[in-house]
């Protein structure tokens, strides 16, 4: 069934490319998306992730007093147990930085780099605990 159209429509090719909104006329050439890169995103990228720093410190105070004040009530070390919630909101932190400030494939690809040469360094400063048990139980014993 076909949609009536009413018959005060103008079809001129100047309105056809506009959009009304409260009876006032808005030209889709100046309706622009928020590209990524663009000047009001990254702006409301870094409002973002201030705001989840903001929060993250507030949490971790607020973990902090919870532990001074349970500890000083109850006079038990495990009241200090509230301490081992920290890591969380800097690991959530982390992962919002990250997901909001990506990073590149060649920053990404150097890193990766800089690890492998490290895990080397590593192995061959800890070659003689890769030994067996027995092997290394007669190079401790023959000394």
């Amino acid at each position: 069934m076909p949609i009536p159209q009413s018959s005060d429509a103008d079809d001129s090719s100047e309105d056809s490319n506009a959009n009304t909104v409260d009876n006032k006329l808005i030209r889709q050439e100046k309706q622009t998306p928020l590209l990524r890169g663009s000047k009001v995103t990254d702006q409301f990228l870094v409002d973002q992730a201030r705001n989840a720093d903001l929060i993250c410190i507030t949490i971790i105070f607020m973990l902090i007093a919870a532990s001074v004040v349970t500890f000083c009530y109850t006079r038990n070390i495990l009241s200090l147990g509230f301490l081992t919630f920290i890591p969380l909101p800097l690991s959530i932190r982390r992962r919002k930085e990250e997901a909001i400030f990506p990073i590149s494939a060649e920053d990404l690809q150097i890193r990766l780099k800089e690890l492998d040469v490290e895990i080397e360094r590593v192995r061959k400063q800890n070659a003689p605990l890769n030994l067996p048990l027995f092997t290394w139980l007669k190079r401790i014993i023959s000394r």
